[in-house]
Formats: structure tokens, sequence, C-alpha cells
């Protein structure tokens, strides 16, 4: 977004400089000058060269043909007011006969529309008719077979009024794209996006040079995002996922839009659509981290772990581009790597958040998961998986997950304690479990993980009857452990075989 900001103000200093540095001295370089730009498909330099000579009078070449073609330039770009004074210095310098009444037709006409669009206008606003005011609308682009005040007709009786038996000229306008516009305002108020847009784009059509077309497309498609959010707000990803979609098809240039459209198929677990909308942010907005970092993850989800780790790297470079406080790309990142098995890379990022932000727990909780899980003897450490498990835990207090992790912890350390027949210091480690997946069971009640770690530790205590009552909690709050409850359960005798 403020890439093409900046992008559109360097070409409009460019062409206000191409224009503002030679002096134009007469109406014949002007017109000269502007010829060579439309030549060149250069509208808008055109029009900011008759826009900046049009009060040239009283030199060589300012006849009434120059002013004239002024006015077109201006009428091309909705410019009314410019276009009928232009039209009106044409006419002072026209000598009677067919250039002048030419020029009389082509003022008479402009007058007779911008009466019109006026008085529309003003009906519309007093009565709140749409359909009416439609109608008028089309009337003026397409004839309504009627005659209206200001049309030419033919005075048959001399009354100098019109009457039903005369002929008149029915004016249609089927060239101003202006009126399009005004019957897509009334269509978007509507909230009928559909024929706001195809009025837009017929009205782009005819004056494709008109920014306010665009700029009115945009507008509209951003309104049906704000729908899609609504609708994403409340859950609806089908429907949000439609509405952003059709966004994105009036107008592809918005990143946000493209940004919310990603997390709603992530949200849906569509990674791979997913993907796609996060590179088409990358496209639009190369330094949105965000979005790569979210493409990270969705690499990860599809178990792509190679991939997950050059988006992370990727929104990395920009992070640090831009100096931002965004750890969670290293914590991801050192997951992926875990999963390769690149224990010192994942390490190494850990490291670098810990320095950067040490308030940052997950990048302990991540650094004990290494420890606890690594397959490489050189990276596995239970003592390390504790350290950092207890800093993390420390810092985040109120972590039911963190609990539960020491609570799993202890319970690995007592059973090597346990195999080593050492009774006094299992006991001690099974009384920590105990604590943690107490206070785990405190935080969140249902956590089956919590009651599967209390029931262990009370089995190995020995408490047969209390063991066994958690373990049952555990397979009735998460279907994951209710195999793995069934088979403890079945050989319950092995657990405590040490007991008296």
């Amino acid at each position: 977004m403020l890439f093409r900001i900046i992008s559109k103000f360097l070409v409009l200093l460019l062409v206000s400089g191409l224009f503002s540095s030679k002096r134009l001295q007469n109406c014949l370089e002007v017109d000269s000058k502007i010829k060579q730009l439309i030549s060149e498909d250069q509208y808008e330099g055109a029009y900011v060269v008759a826009k900046n000579n049009r009060k040239m009078e009283g030199k060589e070449g300012c006849n009434a043909s120059f002013y004239y073609n002024l006015g077109k330039i201006f009428l091309s770009f909705d410019d009314f007011n410019k276009t009928r004074d232009m039209y009106s210095k044409a006419l002072k310098e026209a000598s009677e006969g067919e250039e002048y009444n030419t020029i009389k037709l082509e003022y008479s006409r402009l007058s007779f529309l911008l009466s019109e669009i006026s008085f529309i206008k003003q009906i519309y606003e007093n009565d709140q008719d749409k359909e009416k005011a439609i109608s008028s609308y089309i009337g003026l682009l397409e004839g309504n077979n009627l005659w209206d005040n200001g049309e030419p007709y033919v005075d048959i009786n001399k009354n100098l009024a019109f009457d039903d038996n005369e002929e008149f000229t029915d004016w249609n306008f089927p060239d101003i794209g202006y009126l399009h516009l005004l019957i897509s305002d009334i269509y978007k108020k509507s909230e009928d996006f559909n024929n706001a847009i195809y009025h837009l784009r017929e009205a782009l059509s005819i004056n494709p040079n008109v920014k306010s077309y665009n700029e009115q497309i945009a507008v509209i498609s951003k309104m049906i995002a704000k729908q899609a959010n609504n609708l994403l707000r409340l859950n609806k990803l089908d429907e949000a996922i439609e509405k952003y979609e059709l966004s994105i098809s009036i107008d592809s240039t918005e990143s946000a839009i493209h940004y919310n459209l990603a997390n709603t198929y992530f949200q849906k677990k569509d990674y791979k659509k997913a993907i796609e909308s996060y590179k088409n942010v990358e496209v639009l907005d190369p330094n949105k981290f965000k979005a790569l970092h979210k493409m990270g993850q969705c690499y990860q989800k599809l178990d792509e772990h190679s991939y997950a780790v050059v988006q992370f790297e990727k929104s990395i470079d920009v992070i640090e581009a831009l100096n931002e406080n965004f750890m969670s790309s290293y914590n991801e990142m050192a997951l992926s790597l875990m999963k390769l098995n690149d224990y010192e890379n994942a390490r190494k990022a850990l490291r670098i958040i810990i320095n950067k932000s040490p308030k940052y727990f997950k990048a302990y909780e991540t650094l004990g998961v290494l420890c606890l899980e690594a397959t490489d003897p050189n990276f596995k450490s239970n003592e390390c998986a504790l350290e950092n498990f207890t800093e993390a835990s420390n810092l985040k207090p109120n972590n039911h997950v963190l609990k539960f992790r020491l609570a799993q912890l202890y319970n690995i350390i007592a059973e090597d304690y346990k195999d080593d027949q050492d009774l006094k210091n299992m006991n001690y480690n099974l009384n920590e479990a105990k604590k943690y997946a107490r206070q785990c069971r405190q935080l969140k009640k249902t956590y089956g993980g919590a009651y599967f770690e209390l029931g262990v530790a009370e089995l190995n205590l020995c408490n047969r009857a209390t063991g066994i009552k958690s373990l049952q909690k555990a397979a009735k709050y998460d279907r994951r452990y209710r195999s793995e409850v069934k088979r403890i359960i079945k050989k319950i005798d092995t657990f405590t075989d040490h007991c008296e």
C-alpha cells in the first residue's frame, strides 16, 4: 500500500515537472504539446497542460478551435465547469458560421446535461425514489423519447412553446461516463454492489482516464470486504470467503483483503488455498511479515517443514529490516528445524529470542521441548528441559500447558529413578508431578493431560484407586488418552509392583 502511494506521488511529480520545467509561450505551443501527448497516450499529461494553460489569452493561436479542444479534454475528465468555461471562450472567438454553430450546440448540450443532473439530484434527495432517479439518468444516457425543457424543437405555430405535435431533438449522452457514476452511487447506497460495479465499469469504458471511477470501485470492494469481516467474526467462514473473493474480483490491489481471505482459509484448515492468498499479499506488500509468517505455519500444518523454514527466514529478514519486535517467526522456525532434526540451528534461533526478548516465555518452552524430545543424545537432557519449562512457567504462571509439561517431565524423571530403584528421588519427583498436574487442573478443569499425569503419579505412589479415577477422567476429557488408559489399567500391576 505504501509503495503504491509513493509511486503515484512520484508519477505526479514527474508529470508536473515535465510540464512546468519549460513554460509554454503561446496557444500554438500549448496545442502542439497537447496533440503530442495525446498521440503518446499520455492523457493525464495532456490534462495537466490544458489545466495549466487554460487562461492563456490574447496570444498566438488562442482561437476558437484552441479553446474548444481544451474543453473536450476537460470533458473527458468529467471537469464540467472548465469545459463550459472553455466552450464559452471558444464562442467569443468564433465567427458566425459552421464553427460557431458546432460550438454553440455543444455548449447548449452541456448546459442542458448539467441542468438535468442537478434537477434529478434534487428530486432524488427529496423523494428518495431510487428507481425513478436511475431511470432519469438512463434517459440522459440513451434518450427518453420525451421533450425536456432546453432541447431544441421546431416551433411550427410560432408560439414560443413546445406543443405535442411538434418535432424535437431527444438529446442523449452515451459518451458521458459520469452518468454511470451517478447511477452506481445510488446502487452502492442500497448495497446492490453488482449493479454498482457494472455501471462503474461502463463509466471506465467511456472515460478510462477519470480516477474517481477506479476510486469508487476500490470503495465498493472495501465495503464488500467489510461485510466479509463481519461474517468472519460470526465464524461464517464459507460466506466470508465468498465475499472476500467477490471483493478481490472487483479490486485485487488491496493486500489487506487478500490477507483476511488467507486467514479465513487458514481458520477453515484449507492450508493450500491459504498459501495462495498469502502469496498474493507478498506480491502486493513484501513487507507484510505476518503473511510470510502465516505461510510458514501453513507449511507446518502440511508437514512440509523445509518450505516452512524458508518462509520463516523470509519473515525474519523483513522483521530485522523493519526493526520489529516479533519473535514468533524465530520460535516457529525453531519448531520446524526440530522436525527436520536440525537441533543446532533450532537452538540458535531460540537463543536469539532469549537475547532479544528474555521475557518471551515460548522460547523457553520450545527449548524445553527440544531438550526433552530430541532424538540426538547431544541435545537431549531432562535437566535442560526442566530448567526451561520452569523458567517459562515463572514468566507465564497461568499457562496450563506449561504446568502440564512440568507434570509430564517430573513423571519421566521419576520413572528413571524407579528403574534405578531410587525410591526416595522417585517419590520426590512424583509429588512434584502431582503438584503441577493439580495446578494445571485448577487452570483448566477439563484438560485431559492434567488428569493423565496425575493418574500416573498416583499409581506410582501406590494410590491405586485415586490413580485409576484420574486416568478415567483423562480418557473422558480427551479421547487421545483412551487407548493408553486402557493399556495401563489392563497392566496396572506393573505400575505398582514396587508397592508393599
